[in-house]
């Protein structure tokens, strides 16, 4: 067993992070220490410094990663490191050793100005890192073939930086299809003016990948240059509309990517958004309602709605209404109130789907979530006989079924009602998958229509690089009948997939809802799930 850990040795009793310098003395610089155990933790070698054999003198500073480390298939130890170079920017690679822990090594970073890493054999031989990305709010993902000598990024469907004008910082966004192209309009920081800007983004298809259109913005922004809303009518002219404290609109040109005429500025007032402009607001006045940000465009029946947040922090949702695009617009009142969402924003949005409106808005609701760590949920909901928007409530329940599930098809595993501990994983050749499957983990499906006659035969496909685990299979909660039990060996790596087959060994039919609830070792990652199917 190793343990790798920074030693900072006082520092003046300050965050090594800022105090740790170039050098490689324990005077100057952190030193990176390991400690082994041969008897399973019951004695301890005296500590290891490794700094000399993998710190560069030019860094300020060298820390585990501190994700775990692991053992390679080979035998090779692997640690993720990151270290803050020359010029005081973090970066994220590896360390490993060959030799079961005598000397040590580190090549090149993965990605520059990243931290927080954690590191996974996928398969024999190949490492993937995963990285926080610190140009803001999301990770990296990484892997190498050669122990971090060359290292291949996996593509994301879009970047703040792949606006090359742009400084970083993704807002709230948007994506629109015409004629067969996806246009993405998203909030970013401008690289050389102060403030945010909105650049356009499109593509073939609606995952990506995304490009910019045009290698500037749209419009030259301010700080109220925020979460911008597209709508193409039935006329087939398009709108932007965007804005905080301040509702600015425009219209676009028929490619998407370029404006028709000047940037406006929409005139708030009590009887169109329940309150003046900010500038003209009075002090110490209560108005019916504040428009904030976040606003979301669309038509129904001839008649306009914009809807957004509203009331400042804590936000609640409101909306207008118009018979234009343009205005003159409408106060109407509250949609989603102020409510115990767990978050203190509320952004939406409204489709129609199979014939029923659905509502989408914020919830930090889920283990872990907040006001900083939201999620999207969604309710059904019945528009008032003369148009107008119900009060809608945020429910734990969500949304009833539009339809069923056909379990004699292929079924992707990242199909999911709810779940518990599993994160979902892209991958070129695979597409996506389910990943960080632990024991206790659950995935829930619902109604799945298994028809008058019993399926004989449960398949799937799954990888796992340690020592796989159990996948079972019940109806009707994590603890209901069990109607197929697949046990999971290693399969060589966790990209190494195999398909694998159960009997049912509980006749089940009808329209039920299914659990598939991992068992194994406790703490450890159990395997990878691809897909599903039952046969009869």
């Amino acid at each position: 067993i190793w343990v790798v850990a920074a030693w900072t040795h006082g520092m003046g009793n300050e965050r090594a992070w800022w105090n740790s310098m170039p050098g490689m003395t324990p005077d100057e610089t952190a030193q990176l220490m390991l400690v082994k155990s041969e008897d399973d933790g019951k004695t301890w070698s005296e500590p290891i410094n490794i700094t000399s054999q993998v710190k560069d003198p030019s860094w300020y500073f060298l820390l585990q990663g501190p994700g775990r480390g692991i053992t390679m298939q080979d035998g090779t130890l692997v640690f993720p490191i990151q270290f803050i170079d020359a010029t005081r920017v973090p970066n994220a690679g590896i360390m490993y050793s060959k030799d079961r822990g005598k000397t040590w090594h580190l090549h090149n970073l993965a990605r520059t100005n990243t931290t927080e890493a954690q590191v996974a054999e996928v398969e024999p031989g190949v490492l993937m890192l995963n990285m926080r990305d610190n140009r803001g709010g999301s990770r990296a993902v990484a892997t190498t073939k050669d122990l971090g000598k060359t290292w291949t990024e996996h593509p994301v469907p879009l970047k703040a930086k792949d606006f090359s004008w742009a400084k970083g910082e993704a807002w709230a966004s948007q994506v629109i299809e015409r004629d067969g192209k996806f246009y993405w309009y998203v909030t970013v920081e401008h690289g050389t003016i102060h403030g945010k800007s909105i650049g356009v983004a499109v593509s073939d298809s609606p995952v990506g990948p995304f490009k910019d259109a045009i290698g500037k913005p749209l419009h030259d922004g301010s700080w109220d240059y925020i979460d911008p809303t597209v709508f193409i009518d039935d006329d087939g002219r398009a709108y932007l509309y965007w804005g905080n404290p301040n509702i600015y609109y425009a219209e676009l040109n028929d490619d998407m990517i370029s404006l028709k005429g000047e940037v406006g500025k929409l005139e708030q007032t009590v009887e169109s958004f329940g309150a003046p402009n900010p500038e003209k607001r009075v002090k110490g006045v209560k108005y019916k309602d504040t428009y904030t940000e976040g606003p979301w465009l669309h038509k129904r029946e001839g008649k306009y709605y914009l809807l957004y947040a509203a009331g400042g922090v804590p936000e609640h949702i409101a909306y207008s209404m118009s018979d234009g695009p343009l205005g003159p617009w409408k106060y109407m009142g509250e949609i989603m109130p102020l409510q115990d969402t767990g978050s203190f924003t509320n952004h939406c949005g409204v489709i129609d789907y199979k014939g029923n409106s659905y509502f989408f808005y914020h919830t930090g609701k889920l283990p872990g979530g907040g006001g900083f760590g939201r999620s999207a949920a969604v309710e059904q909901f019945k528009y008032n006989a003369d148009g107008t928007f119900p009060i809608i409530n945020a429910t734990r329940e969500g949304v009833s079924p539009v339809g069923t599930l056909n379990p004699y098809e292929r079924v992707e595993a990242e199909t999911i009602a709810f779940s518990e501990g599993v994160k979902s994983e892209p991958n070129v050749k695979t597409g996506i998958y389910i990943s960080e499957i632990h024991n206790g983990d659950y995935i829930k499906v619902r109604e799945v229509d298994f028809g008058n006659k019993s399926p004989k035969r449960f398949t799937a496909t799954v990888a796992s690089a340690l020592r796989g685990g159990t996948l079972e299979v019940r109806t009707d909660s994590i603890s209901g009948a069990l109607i197929a039990e697949l046990t999971i060996p290693s399969t060589g790596g966790w990209e190494c997939w195999k398909t694998l087959q159960t009997d049912i060994v509980k006749p089940v039919t009808g329209i039920k809802d299914i659990y598939f609830v991992f068992k194994g070792r406790k703490g450890c990652k159990l395997f990878n799930f691809d897909w599903y199917r039952f046969s009869k």
